[in-house]
């Protein structure tokens, strides 16, 4: 609905996010609006709307210094697959060669570059034991999407 009326354009807002701060109230607005009164749930929706749309906001901007603080951390060549894998750790945190491979299409041992620069300047830490199967994650990114999941946690 919020796409159709051009409210936001490629943005998905978890309205659900901010119904789980208040399920008693949610709950409340339902049983009135089953009892007629249609005000109680587009009260309780519009301030879910707006409790979703500034959690994402916030997550946008903390998502958006990450990559900013990133491009600061990272020399390499301009068509380094480096800048590719960057901007794709924003959707996808945990990576392995094989995803760098794929998604890129690139060789392995250009995909180990990749990783392996990232690692060298802390962007990606390998959570994985050993020379087999290694997997690297992005901690700040991670983190940001931790926060962002405690601040709209329900709360009653």
């Amino acid at each position: 609905m919020l796409r159709r009326a051009e409210v936001t354009e490629r943005v998905t807002v978890p309205l659900s996010a901010g119904l789980l701060t208040d399920t008693a109230g949610y709950f409340r607005s339902l049983d009135a609006y089953r009892a007629g009164d249609v005000e109680a749930i587009v009260r309780s929706l519009t301030a879910a709307t707006f409790h979703a749309v500034e959690g994402g906001r916030r997550l946008v901007d903390e998502l958006s210094d990450v990559r900013t603080e990133y491009t600061d951390r990272v020399v390499a060549r301009s068509d380094s697959v480096v800048w590719k894998l960057l901007d794709a750790l924003v959707a996808q945190p945990v990576v392995d060669n094989a995803y760098v491979r794929n998604t890129f299409a690139v060789s392995e041992i250009a995909a180990q570059r990749a990783i392996d620069k990232l690692t060298e300047v802390g962007i990606v830490h390998q959570t994985s034991k050993g020379r087999r199967n290694r997997v690297w994650q992005a901690e700040e990114i991670l983190a940001a999407l931790d926060d962002f999941a405690d601040g709209i946690r329900r709360v009653r």
